[in-house]
């Protein structure tokens, strides 16, 4: 991709015992060539989809998209699994208990209709999405005008919608970054409201602020602050649950200022910002096909949400 420069920390399984949890959003016609794949890579025995238990009637179903890496040393014993023959008439093997139940490596592909969208703009107009510059400076107008909804799917978030303007005329964001930074905002919890807002009245800028989880690991990393201690008070702030002493203690120690710690304890719920990074590639890139092929992009999005309701009616 040109010009990305998400800053993105790779933090994989800090916690001891932790299991390593992937999520990849695709389009819908990519999957089966994706589970192919893994079969490929690690044998088809070796990949599993996942069960989801129905709690009212305790039976356990197959998730079409979630998948299990089985290690090669697993006792078969130790994990119940099954074979399931699919409308097609193909085979696969499923777990009998729910994947959240089950510590091992897991891979969800999650499918966007936007990503479909964008996967059909591709084939149709024969360009390669991955060539549009995040940089692209009338696209990037389009996303400080304040108005999101020309996007597809935002036309009836009026609320939302307010609260983007408001952000874009009060933090006045000059590039790509800060707009990942300012929707992070718009999707955590207690992290714009009655916090950032007020610090942003105080003279801060959206650098300084916490955004989403990526940013207090940052922060305490540059202060000194252990990977593992990092990330322990990293997924505390991001789940709503405060500092503890000891981990105010750190911070203190590491000269975090106070202003920073205190944004900390109001925070309910962070976003990472590979999450929001990734939503607005694909959303900068569909704003990209509207702006230099109007013509072939309605009838494309028309077309692609007939193919969405036909779809949602087959499941």
């Amino acid at each position: 991709m040109i010009s990305d420069g998400a800053n993105i920390p790779a933090i994989l399984a800090r916690e001891s015992g932790n299991k390593l949890d992937f999520r990849f959003s695709v389009a819908r016609d990519y999957c089966p060539t994706i589970i192919k794949s893994l079969e490929g890579a690690y044998g088809k025995e070796r990949v599993v989809r996942t069960g989801i238990k129905n709690h009212l009637s305790d039976t356990v179903t197959v998730h079409p998209r979630k998948l299990i890496i089985m290690p090669e040393e697993q006792d078969d014993t130790e994990i119940p699994f099954t074979k399931v023959i699919l409308d097609d008439g193909s085979e696969i093997l499923a777990t009998e208990q729910d994947g959240h139940d089950i510590s091992l490596t897991k891979i969800s592909l999650y499918t966007l209709p936007e990503l479909d969208l964008l996967h059909m703009l591709e084939q149709h107009i024969k360009t390669d999405p991955a060539e549009i510059s995040m940089n692209d400076n009338d696209i990037l107008k389009l996303f400080l005008a304040g108005d999101l909804s020309f996007l597809p799917g935002t036309e009836s978030k009026g609320e939302a919608n307010l609260l983007y303007k408001h952000l874009i005329e009060t933090v006045k964001p000059k590039n790509f970054s800060e707009l990942v930074s300012i929707i992070s905002m718009m999707m955590g919890s207690n992290v714009w409201k009655n916090n950032g807002e007020l610090l942003v009245e105080e003279g801060r800028k959206i650098t300084e602020l916490i955004t989403c989880s990526d940013d207090v690991y940052h922060k305490l990393i540059g202060k000194g602050i252990s990977t593992d201690q990092s990330y322990s008070i990293m997924e505390s702030v991001r789940k709503g649950f405060g500092l503890t002493e000891a981990m105010e203690h750190t911070m203190k120690e590491a000269k975090v200022p106070d202003w920073y710690i205190n944004s900390c304890k109001r925070i309910k719920y962070l976003v990472s910002r590979s999450f929001v990074f990734e939503h607005m590639i694909i959303y900068f890139r569909l704003a990209w096909y509207k702006q230099h092929y109007p013509v072939e992009y309605q009838l494309i999005l028309a077309a692609s949400e007939m193919l969405l309701d036909e779809q949602n009616n087959s499941y």
